[in-house]
């Protein structure tokens, strides 16, 4: 097809191994490029099947590297596809150019060019289709439950600890307790090798023997070459196909079902599904040298994460204490033991734990199933821990497991570790943090520029308390100078004798101070490589990884990190950090900038703490202006400037605009559809509804108030996504309304979405359900006068005049806030206002 001088080949190939559609394109310079995209958009549109494989290649005449080339990034986004070539394609004397392009939307792509196949001024590109190598052997080994039930393990764990507890010390009737969980348990769970070839968990006995039956029936056939026996054979072997789609399609089914609250899992699922993760390598190198013996490996790599923090912790300067951060958070608070809990309290804390993972497959459902048989005696457990300030010695060793970060790597250096904590210990780490964090709340001892691990705070709270601070300062025409900070393995390589003395300062002293000593004293870890388990190794350094209270522990650490600045304002979501000062004059702004960023380099030194300078960034935001030629420096070392960041989950740009954080999200919504698509024939109406709220929705959901702020261009590319989503659930054509197929669904649009959950949000904030950092920025028309006018309780909004901080949730979502109707924004419940709140979204937007 040629149209405008650009040519489309198309060719689909339906039957062998590669089947999928294959395309060649040719942009003809005499087409402009938004022309030739336009073009290509609607041929796209007839030719791409998100199901299968789809590769398209050809001289696109549009350099990939030049910002000219966003609107056809965005639509290879917006497609699910990836462009392979990475190496300039048009080599001249004056310039080098990437126009020669390869997309798909399968991984197991990939494109290199080829010098020595060179053809006139451009390169030849290779283009290859990878297929899955698996690196293991022929059998893995994998834990069947199948044997385990309530009843059997109840039973089990009644016999071992049939005896008067409470008559030894702590660390004893801890153990022993511990050690009867976990040699009963491992009764009832076995080791089972499994052939790579079946380890799909929806492949059963029947569909086995369907096979054998199959295979049976063709053998006979290649013997005898009747037709009786062919007959018999086609009949075999058809049933079994089916089977194989209804048993695949009812395991879907019923992850779906179960895991539909769940998206992390879910996803998990599906991806298994479509494409089986890679074994565990069987040989990893560390320094150089392949290993191959387990135990070897494991010990090895207990070592390596043991001393990769040190050797952190040692590289930081030993500085003395700043004067800033010497005295008491608040000399008149005390916190000096923890009060006993009762039956009911304990009993809510074990069946609230969800899916927790636990060392010696000790995990949250065993604690459920037999708690009526341990009850009493971990009440005393705890209760005995709690009032002596003593943490059981079994409780304080983690089992590590080694994950690839890189799918595939072999190399020691490309692994993280996970840890996992005995469950009992989450338990009783779950009993400390409700009691401590009633007593820094009541105190308001943590400053509430910190919203990492608090109730009530969140991503969104923190990330509109500094956009709001930011427009006003916009508004000012000031320009804002932001640096945001990397800590390297923050929650590791803290001293925990200076967290000690932390914990003293805000009022932690007697028992509890006890308690906390115990906790984080003599902590050791094991790691686990498949089958083998290393020795124990001290772990001295950082909060305990994987554990309930590790967190809070590291924002009381960090608490007062504000204190050691003296011109810049901050904003913290746990160790995610932005420093930033707004100012007219700009010499100035940076000069102060600087100063406070030694006096923190200072204080990172004294804590203990390791600023990660290559992957700290700062950020000019302005209006309208081109700022250049800004040094911003930390410890001698210049700080990259950037024009967009990742922070907190949003692409944040130097002018708020986010276009770019828009992209991201269609990136990742497009690839979901990807998986819908090429899932779509296993899957019930129904299912892809589940699916949709449980894996692609979210991304919608997440920091509604920030995609508030996008313009009707960028909504209407996220709507034109969801249409494809609710043809593909309906199966309708590409003509169909997209209100009809809203109206069929019960869904709301993705403006709809957007706004309703916007004006929730600011219900929050109007009637003071959000932390005070955002309800305190509300005024009403009675903060200024007390004379009883119809608007007397309208919320205010800040006197902008310019369009740049008029788009913000305080001027434009208050403004969508006013001009709903008085009943609904007087509503006295948040299920009140959400039922009437949704009702108008549907009619107004």
């Amino acid at each position: 097809e040629v149209i405008d001088g650009n040519w489309f080949l198309g060719i689909t190939v339906v039957r062998g191994m590669k089947t999928g559609n294959y395309g060649v394109l040719y942009h003809s310079p005499s087409s402009s490029d938004q022309r030739f995209v336009d073009v290509l958009e609607n041929w796209l549109e007839t030719f791409l099947d998100p199901s299968k494989l789809n590769v398209l290649a050809g001289d696109f005449n549009i350099n990939w590297r030049d910002l000219n080339s966003n609107h056809l990034k965005q639509l290879a986004e917006f497609y699910n596809l990836r462009q392979t070539v990475n190496d300039y394609t048009r080599i001249s004397r004056h310039s080098k150019t990437l126009i020669d392009h390869v997309y798909s939307n399968f991984d197991s792509i990939c494109s290199v060019t080829a010098a020595d196949l060179k053809i006139t001024d451009h390169e030849t590109i290779v283009i290859n289709v990878l297929d899955d190598l698996n690196n293991s052997d022929d059998f893995v080994k994998l834990k069947s439950w199948r044997k385990y039930s309530k009843q059997a393990v109840s039973n089990l764990v009644e016999r071992s600890v049939d005896f008067p507890f409470g008559t030894g010390n702590l660390d004893e009737s801890a153990a022993v307790l511990t050690n009867a969980l976990k040699t009963c348990t491992n009764q009832l769970v076995e080791q089972k090798f499994v052939s790579l070839n079946n380890t799909n968990s929806w492949y059963n006995l029947d569909l086995l023997r369907l096979k054998r039956k199959r295979d049976k029936l063709y053998k006979k056939f290649c013997r005898t070459s009747s037709d009786n026996n062919w007959n018999k054979y086609t009949t075999a072997r058809n049933k079994y196909s089916q089977s194989i789609k209804k048993t695949r399609c009812e395991y879907i089914q019923r992850k779906i079902d179960q895991h539909q609250n769940n998206s992390k899992e879910l996803w998990k699922i599906l991806k298994s599904l479509l494409k089986p993760s890679n074994c565990k390598p069987r040989s990893i190198t560390f320094d150089g040298t392949l290993e191959d013996s387990e135990q070897v490996i494991a010990s090895k790599f207990n070592d390596y994460f043991v001393n990769s923090v040190s050797l952190i912790n040692q590289s930081i300067e030993l500085v003395d204490e700043p004067d800033e951060i010497k005295q008491p958070i608040n000399s008149n608070c005390r916190f000096e033991g923890f009060h006993p809990i009762t039956y009911d309290e304990l009993k809510d804390i074990c069946f609230s734990l969800g899916k927790t993972a636990g060392v010696d497959n000790v995990n949250a459902r065993v604690i459920q199933d037999c708690f009526h048989v341990i009850d009493h005696i971990l009440l005393d457990l705890i209760n005995e821990s709690l009032r002596t300030g003593h943490v059981p010695q079994v409780w304080k060793e983690s089992l590590v497991v080694p994950i690839q970060k890189v799918a595939g790597t072999i190399l020691a250096e490309e692994f993280r570790p996970i840890n996992m904590l005995h469950t009992l210990e989450k338990i009783l780490e779950l009993v400390v943090k409700g009691q401590l964090l009633e007593y820094l709340n009541s105190n308001s001892l943590l400053i509430p520029e910190q919203s990492g691990y608090r109730e009530g705070h969140s991503c969104e709270t923190a990330l509109n308390l500094v956009l709001s601070k930011w427009k006003e300062s916009l508004e000012r025409k000031e320009t804002i100078f932001a640096v945001f900070l990397d800590l390297k393995r923050a929650f590791e390589t803290i001293s925990r004798p200076l967290l000690l003395e932390t914990i003293k300062r805000f009022g932690i002293s007697s028992t509890a101070y006890k308690w906390f000593e115990s906790y984080l004293s003599d902590r050791s870890q094991r790691t686990v490589f498949n089958d083998s388990v290393s020795d124990p190794v001290e772990n001295n350094l950082g909060v305990p990884q994987g554990s309930v209270l590790g967190p809070l522990l590291f924002i009381m650490y960090i608490n007062d990190m504000r204190r050691v600045l003296r011109f810049c304002d901050i904003n913290l979501f746990a160790d995610d950090t932005v420093l930033f000062i707004a100012a007219k004059d700009l010499d100035e702004a940076v000069t102060h900038l600087n100063m406070d960023l030694r006096s923190l380099s200072r204080w990172l030194k004294y804590k203990q703490l390791k600023l990660n300078i290559s992957k700290t960034k700062f950020m000019v935001i302005s209006r309208s202006r081109v700022i250049e030629n800004v040094s911003v420096e930390i410890d001698n070392e210049t700080i990259d400037r950037v024009r967009e960041i990742k922070y907190l989950g949003v692409i944040i740009d130097d002018k708020l605009k986010f276009n770019s954080h828009i992209d991201s999200v269609i990136k990742k919504i497009a690839k979901k559809y990807g998986i819908l698509c090429r899932l779509k024939n296993d899957l019930t109406v129904w299912s892809k509804i589940q699916l949709y709220k449980s894996i692609i929705s979210p991304h919608l959901d997440f920091c509604p108030s920030i995609l508030f702020l996008a313009n009707e261009t960028q909504i209407s590319r996220l709507q034109r996504l969801q249409n494809k989503i609710m043809r593909l659930i309906l199966r309708c054509n590409r003509y169909t309304s997209s209100n009809l197929m809203l109206d069929a669904l019960q869904w709301l649009s993705v403006k709809q979405r957007i706004v309703y959950l916007t004006m929730v949000f600011i219900f929050k904030v109007v009637n003071g359900l959000l932390p005070r950092y955002l309800c305190d920025r509300i005024e009403r028309g009675s903060d200024f006068h007390r004379y009883n006018t119809r608007n007397a309780d309208e919320v205010r909004t800040p006197h902008f005049l310019t369009s740049a901080s008029q788009n913000s949730l305080y001027f434009k979502g208050i403004n969508v806030f006013n001009s709903m109707p008085r009943h609904i924004k007087r509503a006295t419940t948040l299920t009140e206002f959400k039922r009437h709140c949704i009702s108008h979204v549907r009619t107004v937007f």
